[in-house]
């Protein structure tokens, strides 16, 4: 938006209606609209090596499908950052965040309002590049989550190690290679859990063809673990699925404010039920114009 002495300030918003994917629903139907808001604003300050930041975001999501009434939620999050860096350290740094998630329409016995969660983390950043070829980052820290509700014999609050790596590779001035791996505590966008334990690893490519076009490529891995003791009574809940995505890409850009691509995916799902595994493929074409 504007910059007010050494800090930047941002908002944006975005809104999104689809169909919902495959992976998200644990239900016979699969006719459900997904939509989802999200508005944010905060601002990033840096002077002599320092640097931090504050952001607050609000997320809500809506389902069509009445199956999918359970999974409407609103996240509000807030989160700081601190840090210093410079050319031969790189760059380190320290978080907080911290997040609640409800869901209006999970009513429990004896609870006139809906279920929820809360969760706090404290994570350490860091990057560095070495010479012009080779980047890495990564963080690692704990989220504590603590629940509005539990049935009895449940879990109230626990704790996970939450963390990312990842490395960037440029071989010649075409290839760029990156691999990358992350664990984190999100809120569920499926009936009948409140948060998806997502671990996930990825492999993935460029390649420059020319001025105008790149091709890319990659495979990557996802392992999610649910709660499921807050679900509804008949209700099936998927609680441990993994999905092998690979897949592949070409880009033409026109030029800096104009591109399309065309995507191929192809995706392997099992999960602890059975009847909720699937193998599919995706094609699709994305057109962008900036302004």
């Amino acid at each position: 938006m504007t910059r007010l002495g050494p800090c930047a300030l941002f908002a944006n918003g975005v809104y999104a209606a689809a169909q919902s994917d495959l992976s998200t629903l644990d239900a016979p139907t699969v006719k459900n609209l997904l939509q989802t808001s999200t508005v944010a604003a905060g601002a990033q300050c840096g002077r002599g090596g320092l640097s931090g930041g504050i952001s607050a975001q609000r997320t809500s999501t809506k389902n069509s499908a009445a199956i999918q009434d359970d999974a409407d939620s609103d996240t509000q999050a807030v989160s700081v950052s601190l840090g210093y860096g410079n050319q031969t350290l790189g760059q380190f740094g320290v978080s907080y965040a911290y997040s609640s998630s409800e869901f209006p329409n999970v009513i429990l016995p004896g609870r006139p309002i809906g279920d929820g969660f809360f969760s706090e983390s404290l994570s350490l950043t860091a990057q560095k590049r070495f010479g012009s070829k080779l980047t890495t980052r990564g963080s690692v820290g704990r989220t504590k989550v603590k629940r509005e509700f539990v049935p009895p014999g449940g879990e109230l609050k626990f704790n996970s190690t939450n963390y990312m790596l990842g490395v960037d590779y440029l071989l010649g001035s075409r290839l760029t290679l990156a691999l990358s791996a992350d664990r984190a505590v999100l809120p569920s966008g499926r009936a009948g859990k409140l948060y998806d334990i997502r671990t996930g690893a990825r492999f993935s490519g460029s390649y420059k063809l020319g001025s105008r076009f790149v091709v890319g490529f990659g495979h990557s891995y996802d392992d999610i673990n649910s709660n499921a003791d807050t679900s509804l009574p008949g209700l099936k809940v998927i609680t441990d699925s993994q999905t092998h995505s690979s897949f592949a890409s070409i880009r033409y850009r026109q030029n800096e404010n104009a591109s399309i691509a065309l995507d191929v995916r192809y995706d392997d799902r099992s999960a602890n039920l059975k009847e909720f595994n699937y193998t599919a493929m995706r094609v699709g074409v994305t057109a962008e114009v900036g302004f």
